[in-house]
């Protein structure tokens, strides 16, 4: 019956829409179901003289009950002084994750910073290591908001940092994915406006570049359009995360030839990919190393 004050059907009442009805009825984790314990003896020594940037696409992080904890242990055991994350879906995660891992340890003081949400509710972050780098300005670069997006479908992250007295700017970004419509030319019409973007700056500069591609290291949009970056690494290959410097800082900032590689986090963190996959994300952490001359 309608009530005639309220003209909505009681038939109605607590119906859901066909996307709320399955966000809200997806099996949820079970805390019970599985146990983490962050395990600081598997950690491995951090090198010294080395710059680290970790990076992982988080998959709507925290996508489970047991997402935090996995990636304090993994940011424990890296140590980076810097940490790109794509796919938040909650910014406040992010400061508990740096409240935690600063409460931890003091070889780093995490700060970070958080990009404009205009995609499915993720964003872009940086954390950042306040003991070693000096934030000196932050911008949300390619914002474009029009119906009809035909580049970026999210602003990049950018930081403008002073470290060990040079400067370093920091780009992180996440690329259309193939599930949506004219991907691949919009990914092309990314390159091209990083290209232009880069070849209007001082090439002796640091520049540390990436994120999630959703293009694989092979892909020749690299040799395109940024021909003058880093984008081939020793023993290294990706079908979508990579980390690139400007091989003009090379010889005169950072030694050549970076080492770049997928971060053990099955050994130094004790978790098996299966778990990894159901509770943290479908992407695996990458990590750099750079030697500053």
């Amino acid at each position: 019956m309608t009530d005639p004050f309220n003209p909505i059907s009681e038939k109605l009442f607590s119906r859901h829409s066909p996307y709320s009805r399955y966000s809200s009825q997806k099996k949820k984790v079970d805390p019970e179901s599985w146990s983490y314990t962050i395990q600081p003896g598997y950690f491995p020594a951090f090198p010294e003289g080395v710059f680290r940037i970790l990076s992982i696409n988080l998959q709507r992080f925290p996508m489970s009950y047991y997402s935090p904890v996995v990636i304090e242990s993994v940011v424990l055991s890296a140590l980076p002084h810097v940490f790109f994350i794509q796919e938040l879906s909650r910014t406040n995660s992010i400061k508990e994750i740096v409240d935690f891992i600063n409460d931890y340890q003091s070889d780093r003081i995490y700060k970070f910073k958080c990009g404009i949400d205009t995609v499915r509710n993720l964003q872009l972050s940086i954390i950042y290591d306040s003991k070693s780098i000096d934030l000196l300005n932050s911008a949300n670069l390619f914002r474009d908001y029009s119906a009809d997006k035909d580049t970026f479908n999210r602003p990049v992250l950018f930081l403008s940092c002073d470290f060990d007295d040079f400067l370093v700017n920091f780009y992180n970004l996440h690329l259309p994915s193939n599930r949506k419509i004219g991907s691949s030319d919009m990914r092309i019409n990314c390159f091209s406006a990083l290209g232009d973007y880069f070849d209007s700056l001082d090439s002796n500069t640091l520049y540390l570049l990436g994120g999630d591609w959703n293009v694989a290291s092979s892909s020749s949009l690299f040799a395109t359009y940024l021909s003058s970056f880093r984008y081939q690494f020793k023993s290294y290959s990706n079908s979508s995360d990579m980390i690139l410097n400007n091989l003009n800082a090379e010889k005169k900032i950072i030694e050549p030839s970076p080492s770049q590689y997928f971060w053990d986090y099955a050994a130094y963190n004790q978790i098996v990919t299966r778990d990894w996959l159901s509770y943290v994300s479908d992407h695996f952490p990458i990590v750099c190393d750079y030697i500053i001359i």
